[in-house]
């Protein structure tokens, strides 16, 4: 970070926290970009700068939240810096394939969707595994036992994370999320895809930008879901999906050093002045 302002101020202390303006009025005097020594970073703090950032979720993936990754030590860190992800291949289950659900249990993110429309994803799915937790738990435990599916439909809760995670997520064949939330960039759906795992997930907010041949995205219409599970589905059964190339795409458009490198760029940008 040579070349570039510098400041010990900590975002994240108490006491600026307490009163940041006057820390904010110091941050802005170093220019439209500066370094955070406490953690390493490139940082912004004037309007015309964040403003612009902040709207262009294509390349400012915010999945861990608006700080970097690793700076806020409650946020994941990047699977493939805390764990190993071995190549997939090729997405062959025996039988029909093994759906998961991994994230909060709210209402917006349709887990009950799928135990209501489980008639007609059990045309193509073997089963469904529910990991995470909310405040729709209790109510679609009591669904799925209310309309005896606990042979199919499993709540684990809480997933594990770093290998643990890794380990889980290739279990399964393929990843579903039914949202009908205004999503940005879900980071399970990032998550997936660096284990190689094919998605299918309503085409809400930002999603569609991970699209790829292996996943199916909807257009926003939840009325298109089963049929893309159907879909995707079939092409697992004709051995057409590649969990290996759905990795490769993770790792050319998504992965920790590409994001990296798209904020730096950035910034650079900003101190050059445009």
């Amino acid at each position: 970070m040579s070349g570039i302002a510098s400041s010990p101020i900590d975002p994240f202390a108490p006491d600026f926290l307490m009163d940041p303006y006057p820390a904010y009025e110091a941050l802005r005097a170093l220019g439209p970009a500066f370094a955070l020594e406490r953690y390493g970073v490139w940082a912004m703090a004037g309007y015309a700068e964040v403003e612009p950032a902040l709207k262009d979720w294509k390349t400012f993936i915010s999945g861990e939240g608006v700080g970097l990754h690793g700076m806020n030590p409650a946020l994941p860190k990047p699977l493939e810096l805390v764990a190993s992800i071995p190549d997939r291949g090729m997405i062959a289950p025996e039988g029909k394939p093994r759906a998961a659900y991994f994230g909060r249990l709210a209402l917006h993110k349709g887990v009950g969707f799928l135990v209501e429309q489980w008639g007609a994803l059990s045309e193509h799915l073997q089963s469904l595994d529910i990991y995470g937790t909310g405040d729709e738990q209790e109510a679609i435990a009591a669904r799925v036992a209310e309309l005896g599916l606990g042979d199919s439909i499993r709540l684990h809760g809480r997933y594990p994370d770093e290998q643990g995670y890794v380990d889980l997520l290739k279990q399964f064949d393929m990843m579903l999320l039914p949202t009908t939330g205004l999503e940005g960039a879900p980071l399970v759906l990032l998550e997936g895809m660096a284990c190689g795992l094919p998605f299918v997930v309503n085409g809400m907010g930002g999603v569609s930008h991970y699209a790829n041949q292996d996943s199916r995205i909807t257009s926003g219409d939840i009325a298109e879901f089963v049929p893309a599970v159907a879909d995707l589905a079939g092409e697992i059964a004709a051995g057409r999906i590649d969990g290996s190339r759905l990795q490769r795409h993770y790792h050319d458009h998504f992965s920790y050093e590409v994001l990296v490198g798209q904020w730096e760029s950035y910034m650079r940008t900003l101190v050059r002045g445009g």
